[in-house]
C-alpha cells in the first residue's frame, strides 16, 4: 500500500492475425501476431536473523510482508512480433513444394530497486549496525532477433507405396543482453557513515 500500486499486476495487448491466398496449384498463408505487456515486478522482503549472524546486521532485521519501503525503479515490459509466411505449390504428379519463412523479435527489459529505503537504512545506522546499501538498483535488457527459412520437396513413387521428401532449412539468431548494477563504490563503509562517489574516488556521507 505504500507504493500506492499492485505488484502482481498485468495490462497490455496482443494480436494474431492471418490472411490466406489459394488459386490452383498456388496456397499462401501469411500469420502476423504480436504482444506489449507490462508484467509483474517484485520486491524484496528481508528476514535477517540476529546474533551475529550477518556481520552488518548483527542485531538482525526483519521487514513486513507487506509494506516495504524500497527506493528505485521496478517493472517488467516485453513486446514481441512475429511474421510467418507460408507457401504450398503443386507441381502435379502428386509431388508439392512447400517453403515456411518466420522472422521474430523479442525484447525484454526489466528494473527492481533497492531492498530498503534510505529511511530504513538510517535507522539501523543508528542502533549500531552497518545496515544494508539502500541505492542498488539492477537494470536488464534482452533483444532476440530470429529468421528461420524452410524450403522442402515432397512427393509419392510406386503407386504410392514410397512417400519421400528432401529440402534445407537455416536458422539465424542473434541475441544481445545488458544487465546493468548500481550499487555502492566501496566494499565497506564505517557505522554513521554512507559511501558514494566512484570506486576510485569514494565520498563518505554523515
Amino acid at each position: 500500500p505504500n507504493h500506492d500500486k499492485y505488484y502482481d499486476k498485468t495490462n497490455g495487448w496482443t494480436a494474431r492475425g492471418q490472411i490466406r491466398y489459394r488459386s490452383g496449384p498456388l496456397d499462401m498463408t501469411l500469420l502476423v501476431d504480436g504482444q506489449d505487456l507490462r508484467l509483474p515486478s517484485f520486491v524484496n522482503s528481508l528476514v535477517i536473523p540476529g546474533g551475529g549472524v550477518n556481520a552488518a546486521v548483527p542485531q538482525g532485521f526483519t521487514q513486513s510482508r507487506f509494506i516495504l519501503p524500497h527506493e528505485g525503479e521496478d517493472g517488467l515490459q516485453q513486446k514481441t512480433v512475429r511474421g510467418m509466411l507460408m507457401i504450398s505449390y503443386d507441381l502435379g504428379g502428386g509431388t508439392v513444394i512447400e517453403s515456411t519463412t518466420m522472422a521474430t523479435r523479442w525484447h525484454s527489459s526489466q528494473q527492481y530497486g533497492a531492498a530498503i529505503d534510505l529511511a530504513t537504512a538510517i535507522q539501523l545506522r543508528a542502533s549500531g549496525q552497518i545496515g544494508i546499501y539502500p541505492f542498488t538498483q539492477v537494470r536488464t535488457d534482452v533483444v532476440d532477433r530470429t529468421l528461420y527459412q524452410d524450403v522442402h520437396v515432397k512427393g509419392s513413387a510406386a503407386d504410392g507405396r514410397l512417400n519421400w521428401l528432401v529440402g534445407v532449412e537455416g536458422l539465424y539468431q542473434k541475441d544481445d543482453y545488458a544487465l546493468i548494477i548500481g550499487a555502492a563504490p566501496c566494499a565497506f563503509t564505517p557505522a554513521g557513515c554512507f559511501c558514494t562517489g566512484t570506486p576510485s574516488s569514494p565520498v563518505c556521507i554523515k
